[in-house]
C-alpha cells in the first residue's frame, strides 16, 4: 500500500482517538459519530492488503451500533472495548507505515476475534490444518456448514473464526496509542518481546489523568532516589519503611491506570523491603535499576502524552526474578513481635483510630491545603499578561492628561492600581520560581552511577537545595550542570589508589546554591586534585591560544578551558575528554545573562561557580539618555553614579580615559563610541555610571539619568541578536522602545579595545 494512503489512515485514526475518548453513553450522537468514522475506516482498510484491520474495525463499529440501538447487554463494557480497539488499530496502522507486521499486536479480548486466524496467510493456513488437524477452526476453501455467519462474499479467501459472534466490517475510533507502533517493535525482531512498551488500560482515564499521573510519578521517583541514597549512607529501618511507603504509593497510582508492569515491579520491591532491616549493596543497586525502569516507563508515557508515540521500555522478567531471589537481612525484632502477638488478639479499634488519625493528618497537611498543580503554559501566559499590564500602567503614569489631574480621589485610585499591579507582578514572578532541589538530586544520582562505573567512592554533599530560581533558567542549566558534574567525577576526583597514596580524605562533590550579589549562584565543587596550571598553559600555547613568553594571571589561564575543543585529557572516555563540554557550558550560561567563575587550588580541588539572574522576565533598570536615545542599564550592575566634569577625566597612556574613585583607577568608556551613535555634541559635564560584572568595573558616561523603573524584557529577534552591548528591549510608558544594555558584553568589548 502506498505510504501516503497509510499516512491518511493514521491521521484519520488520530482524529478518531479524541472522538472515542470523549464519547459518552449519555450522548448517543457522540457514539453515532464514532460509528460513522469507524465505517469510513472500514471502507478504506477493506481496499488494502491488510483486510484483518478492516475486520477489527468492523467488529468495533458493530459494538458501537449495538449501543445506539440499545441492544447491548452492557453498553459501558462495549464502549470500553471500542475505545481499546481504536488504540490497537492506531498501533497496527503505524506498524504497517513503518514496514513492520501488525500481527504481533494483541487484539482486545472483548471483540471475540482470534489474532492468529485474522492474520493467517492463505497457504500456511492450509498446511497447518493438515499438520495440526484443526478442521473446525480454520477451514478455508472447503465449504463448511458450520460457519454460515461468515461474510464470505467480502473475503472468501481469508480465514474467519467459526465462533458465533458475527464479524461485520466496520471502522474503529482512535485512542491514545497513536504513534506507539513506531517504537514498539523494531523491524529487526520477528516477535515483539514482552514489556517492550507500556501496557495499560487507556479507557480508564483522560489525558489530564495521565498528566497528573506523570507529575506524581516524577515526585515519587525523586523521593525513592533520595531514600535509596540515604540508605547507602546509613541504612536504618525507619528509612527502609519510608522507602517501602514510596514503592507502595507507586503501586497504587500505577494500579489506577492498570499499568501492570510497573505495578508488578513495585509490588515485588515492596516484598523485598517489607521485612528488611538492612539493605545490602546488591539490593540497593537492584532498587536503583527499578527506579530507572520506572523512569523509562514514565518517559514513554510522557512521549505518548505529548506526541502520541510510545518509546520502548526494557523487559521486566529479569528484574522481577532478581528481586525475588535476592537474600536480605530480615528485621528479627519485628518477626519475633509478630510471633508473640496472635492476629486474632489485635485491638481493631486501635487500627480504626489510627486510620482516622492518618486521614485527619492528610486532610490537615500543607500539601492538601496549599498546593495546586498548574500547567506551566498557564503561568507563562499569566506572566506575559502581567508584563503587558506593567507596560500599560507605566503608560498611564506618564500620560500628560493623567499628570494634569488634580482630583485627590482619582490620584489615590491610580496609586492603588499601581500598588496592585506591582503585587501582581511580584506574585506572577514568584509562580515561575522553583527550587533547585530536583536538579541537585538528579546530579547526586548521576554522581553515584558514574562513580560506580569508575570504581570511585564519592560522597555528594548538597546545600541550599531550597534556593529558588526561574523555572526556565533551571531547565536551561541542566545540561551545563551535567557537564560540570561529569568532569568533576572523571577529571577532578582521583582514583581510589591515588587518594590512598596521597593520604586524602573521602572523595566529595559539593552542590551548593545561594544568593550572591542580587544573583543566584550555583556551585559545583570537588576535593580532588585541582586544575594543573602548567599543563593547561602548555596546551593553550600548543593551540596558539596563549603565548609562551607572556606572564598570564591565573584567571586568564582558567578561562582557556572554556574554549571550543580544549581538553587536557590524555584519553577519551565515554564520560568526558573530547573538549566539547565546557565551551557549551559557558555559552549556555552567557545566553541567559549569567557567567561562570573558576576557583582552584592544586591538590585541594576545584569550584565552578555559575552566577545567574533571578528571573528572565522582568528587571529593575535605570533609564538613561545618550545622544537623545534612551537606554536601560540593569540596576543589578550599577554600583553608583558620579557627576563628571572635564577636569575629573585623566588620560593614561595605553589605557585611555580614566577617573580616580577613592584611590582606584576606573577606566572610562563613552557609550556614544561603544554603541556607534552619532547625535548631539558632547556636553561639558556628564554623568558617570559605575557598573560592574565578574569583579571588573568601569565608568560609562551618559548624558542624563531619567528614572528607575521595572521593565519587561522583550527579545530583539534573530536579526538583531548579535548587536554588541544589547541584550534586549522594552516598551516604555510612552510607547517608545528602549534598548537594554548588556553590561557584561560592554565590559568585555571595552576592555578588549582598551588592551588592544
Amino acid at each position: 500500500m502506498v505510504d501516503s494512503l497509510w499516512e491518511e489512515i493514521v491521521e484519520s485514526i488520530d482524529n478518531l482517538v479524541l472522538e472515542a475518548v470523549e464519547c459518552d453513553l449519555s450522548d448517543l450522537g457522540s457514539v453515532i459519530k464514532v460509528h460513522d468514522h469507524l465505517m469510513e475506516l472500514v471502507m478504506s482498510l477493506s481496499e488494502s492488503p491488510h483486510v484483518a484491520l478492516s475486520k477489527i474495525a468492523q467488529r468495533a463499529a458493530e459494538l458501537a451500533m449495538s449501543i445506539v440501538l440499545q441492544e447491548a447487554k452492557d453498553p459501558e463494557f462495549n464502549l470500553q472495548v471500542v475505545t481499546e480497539t481504536t488504540a490497537t488499530l492506531q498501533v497496527m496502522a503505524r506498524e504497517i507505515l513503518n514496514g513492520n507486521s501488525p500481527k504481533y499486536i494483541p487484539v482486545p479480548n472483548g471483540l471475540g476475534l482470534d489474532s492468529e486466524v485474522l492474520f493467517a496467510e492463505p497457504k500456511p493456513v492450509v498446511k497447518e490444518e493438515k499438520k495440526q488437524e484443526v478442521p473446525i477452526q480454520i477451514k478455508k476453501q472447503e465449504p463448511v456448514a458450520k460457519a454460515p455467519a461468515e461474510p464470505v462474499a467480502k473475503a472468501p479467501e481469508k480465514p474467519v473464526p467459526a465462533v458465533p459472534p458475527v464479524v461485520k466490517e466496520k471502522e474503529v475510533p482512535v485512542v491514545k496509542k497513536t504513534e506507539a507502533a513506531r517504537e514498539i517493535a523494531p523491524a529487526k525482531e520477528a516477535i515483539m518481546p514482552p514489556g517492550r512498551y507500556p501496557k495499560f488500560d487507556m479507557s480508564s482515564f483522560t489525558p489530564s489523568h495521565l498528566s497528573d499521573y506523570l507529575s506524581e510519578m516524577d515526585e515519587l521517583l525523586l523521593s525513592a532516589e533520595d531514600k535509596l541514597m540515604e540508605c547507602e549512607k546509613h541504612s536504618s529501618s525507619e528509612t527502609i519503611q519510608e522507602l517501602f511507603g514510596v514503592f507502595h504509593t507507586i503501586k497504587g497510582v500505577s494500579g489506577i491506570i492498570k499499568l501492570s508492569d510497573v505495578t508488578e515491579i513495585a509490588h515485588t520491591s515492596e516484598m523485598l523491603l517489607e521485612e528488611a532491616s538492612v539493605l545490602p549493596k546488591e539490593a540497593l543497586d537492584l532498587l536503583f535499576q527499578v527506579v530507572d525502569i520506572f523512569k523509562s516507563y514514565n518517559q514513554s508515557l510522557r512521549n505518548f502524552h505529548e506526541k502520541k508515540a510510545f518509546l520502548e521500555v526494557p523487559p521486566i522478567q529479569n528484574i522481577l526474578s532478581r528481586l525475588s531471589s535476592i537474600k536480605i537481612e530480615k528485621d528479627l525484632q519485628k518477626e519475633e513481635l509478630e510471633k508473640e502477638i496472635p492476629f486474632e488478639e489485635v485491638d481493631f479499634s486501635t487500627e480504626e483510630k489510627t486510620g482516622q488519625e492518618q486521614e485527619d493528618k492528610y486532610l490537615k497537611s500543607e500539601y492538601m491545603q496549599k498546593d495546586v498543580k498548574i500547567k506551566t503554559a498557564y503561568i507563562d501566559a499569566l506572566m506575559d499578561a502581567v508584563g503587558e499590564l506593567v507596560i500599560a500602567q507605566t503608560m498611564v503614569d506618564n500620560d500628560a492628561e493623567v499628570l494634569r489631574i488634580g482630583n485627590a480621589q482619582t490620584l489615590r485610585n491610580i496609586a492603588t492600581m499601581r500598588k496592585i499591579t506591582r503585587q501582581l507582578q511580584q506574585l506572577s514572578m514568584s509562580m515561575r520560581m522553583v527550587t533547585v532541589q530536583a536538579t541537585f538530586h538528579t546530579m547526586a544520582r548521576m554522581v553515584r552511577d558514574l562513580a560506580s562505573e569508575q570504581g570511585k567512592h564519592i560522597e555528594v554533599i548538597i546545600s541550599g537545595e531550597q534556593t529558588e530560581l526561574d523555572r526556565n533558567l533551571i531547565e536551561a542549566m541542566y545540561n551545563p550542570l551535567v557537564h560540570l558534574v561529569r568532569n568533576a567525577v572523571d577529571h577532578g576526583i582521583e582514583s581510589e589508589s591515588e587518594r590512598i597514596k596521597a593520604k586524602k580524605d573521602k572523595s566529595k562533590i559539593y552542590l551548593k546554591a545561594y544568593h550572591h550579589g542580587g544573583n543566584i549562584a550555583i556551585e559545583v565543587s570537588d576535593n580532588g586534585k585541582g586544575l594543573d596550571r602548567d599543563r593547561i598553559l602548555k596546551h593553550a600555547v600548543e593551540k596558539n591560544l596563549l603565548q609562551a613568553d607572556q606572564n598570564y594571571p591565573d584567571d586568564m589561564i582558567w578561562q582557556t578551558i572554556f574554549l571550543p575543543g580544549f581538553s587536557t585529557s590524555e584519553q577519551i572516555s565515554k564520560i568526558s575528554g573530547r573538549g566539547v563540554g565546557l565551551d557549551v557550558v559557558k555559552k549556555t550560561i552567557e545566553r541567559f545573562r549569567g557567567h561562570v567563575d573558576v576557583f582552584t587550588e592544586a591538590g585541594k580541588g576545584t569550584t565552578f561557580r555559575i552566577s545567574l539572574p533571578l528571573t528572565l522576565a522582568i528587571i529593575e533598570g535605570m533609564l538613561v539618555k545618550v545622544d537623545g536615545e534612551r537606554y536601560i542599564i540593569p540596576l543589578i550592575n550599577i554600583e553608583e553614579f558620579i557627576q563628571m566634569n572635564p577636569e575629573d577625566i585623566s588620560t593614561v597612556t595605553g589605557r585611555g580615559e580614566v577617573v580616580m574613585l577613592r584611590g582606584d583607577v576606573v577606566p572610562i568608556f563613552r557609550l556614544q563610541n561603544l554603541l556607534n551613535t552619532h547625535g548631539m555634541e558632547r556636553k561639558e559635564s556628564s554623568i558617570g555610571v559605575i557598573v560592574s560584572w565578574d569583579q571588573k568595573r568601569c565608568c560609562l558616561l551618559v548624558d542624563e539619568l531619567m528614572n528607575q523603573q521595572q521593565v519587561v524584557i522583550k527579545n530583539l529577534g534573530s536579526d538583531f541578536n548579535k548587536l554588541i552591548g544589547i541584550s534586549g528591549m522594552s516598551i516604555l510608558g510612552d510607547g517608545r522602545v528602549a534598548l537594554i544594555l548588556d553590561v557584561q558584553n560592554i565590559l568585555s568589548f571595552a576592555l578588549a579595545c582598551a588592551n588592544s
